[in-house]
């Protein structure tokens, strides 16, 4: 395989994988310290917040950063930046022998927003650093990786926290920002790739305008941020019902529900693997018909989750419903990681390089957006009817969204023709 033989994708994916790990396992660690010191649900979603709400805030202006300024040296200042916070924050906690909740909202808040400028540097190095045949199978490794990292972070969190307490979480996050910042010291990239445009060429808002002109003006970015995004909006769903029904309709043990959300990752993970192997043959098959797909599979697990709570459940052994409900959460993860790959190694195929930055910011950002919104409104469906109301909702959504991706792609050919 190429990518193993590519210097710069392998340091650029190992300082990522590091300081991504040690980030989940700080923010697990501190959402249990968080509950811990207050007992609060409130604190405890604000803490959670802290770790979106930079995004939404600072997308723009991060993509604007990446396209003007060197790449390479912005990367390896924020991992610093977010070393020295780790650090001041660490030795408050030893002077005083405790963090006050908006203590940790702050260290989390500020972690967050240099990840979202950080974020945005490495996807234009990414794209810059590997071979535009390779994406598909890149962001299938990507995707792979993420998906272990998801599956692992929260255990060995988990144990070091009721082993050490936030302390030793601290000092390894800090580590692995050193550790990220030396893999991108030895980046060997270009200058017109490190820095593509300079910033004194065009105002910063002139700028930003560019690249929201770029998403107007395609149709296939306006078709990826509309079905990522409702997608983005179910799964988020999706999750919240998973907690809910495993917690008040089946009773399950806090281990087993975590077994069936790790059950979610090893489906992503899967997705990505079937990207991987299927590399070739996925990329001649066009994006229109995998996202039909997608949206198929996904509507129709959505609707036979909604037939299984009104007719079936009630008549089946609880390990039958256990394994039935799993299923549906495993085949809509997998459909769904295979449209991520795809649909993301073609978005780095239409995006140049000196908007990637605008463009890719403002992108995450509206995808970003999606998930807090789709928890609430399936909390509130799912506090507010019966369960099976929030899959039949959300399995309508997909498949009217199916449809109008067919009157679409009808219309797509039609014009063709007629051209």
């Amino acid at each position: 395989m190429r990518l193993l033989k590519n210097k710069n994708y392998l340091l650029l994916r190992t300082g990522w994988s590091i300081s991504s790990l040690g980030t989940q396992l700080q923010n697990f660690a501190f959402s249990l310290y968080v509950l811990k010191m207050s007992g609060s649900s409130v604190s405890f979603s604000a803490t959670l917040s802290m770790q979106i709400l930079p995004m939404l805030l600072f997308a723009p202006l991060s993509g604007y950063f990446s396209d003007h300024f060197n790449r390479k040296k912005q990367i390896i200042l924020y991992n610093l930046f977010s070393t020295a916070i780790i650090v001041i924050f660490y030795l408050l906690y030893s002077c005083e022998g405790a963090l006050g909740v908006w203590q940790i909202n702050l260290c989390v808040f500020l972690l967050a927003a240099l990840e979202t400028f950080s974020n945005s540097v490495s996807g234009c190095l990414m794209q810059s650093a590997v071979d535009p045949e390779d994406y598909t199978r890149q962001k299938s490794v990507d995707t792979g990786i993420s998906s272990i990292i998801a599956i692992s972070a929260p255990a060995l969190a988990g144990v070091l926290y009721g082993i050490s307490g936030i302390r030793v979480v601290m000092l390894l996050n800090g580590v692995s920002f050193l550790v990220s910042c030396v893999a991108e010291i030895l980046l060997q990239l270009p200058n017109s790739l490190l820095c593509p445009r300079r910033a004194e060429t065009v105002p910063m808002f002139q700028s930003m305008k560019e690249g929201f002109h770029f998403i107007a003006g395609s149709s296939f970015l306006k078709s990826f941020l509309v079905v990522l995004s409702l997608l983005n909006f179910i799964l988020a769903g999706m999750e919240v019902g998973l907690t809910v029904l495993s917690q008040n309709l089946m009773r399950l043990s806090p281990a087993t529900i975590g077994v069936e959300e790790s059950v979610l990752s090893i489906g992503f993970l899967l997705g990505a693997a079937i990207c991987g192997v299927m590399n070739r043959k996925i990329e001649r098959v066009s994006f229109e018909f995998i996202i039909s797909m997608d949206l198929l599979v996904t509507a129709a697990a959505l609707i036979l989750a909604c037939l299984w709570l009104c007719f079936a459940y009630s008549l089946l052994p609880k390990t039958v419903n256990l394994v039935l409900f799993t299923a549906f959460n495993f085949i809509i993860s997998m459909a769904n990681s295979i449209l991520s790959v795809n649909l993301s190694a073609r978005f780095q195929r239409e995006v140049p390089n000196t908007v990637m930055g605008r463009v890719g910011a403002f992108s995450n950002a509206i995808l970003t957006a999606c998930t807090p919104l789709g928890q609430v409104v399936a909390g509130l469906l799912l506090g507010g009817f019966p369960y099976f109301v929030t899959y039949l909702t959300e399995g309508l959504l997909c498949a009217l969204l199916m449809l109008g991706n067919s009157i679409h792609i009808k219309r797509s050919v039609k014009a063709k023709s007629n051209g």
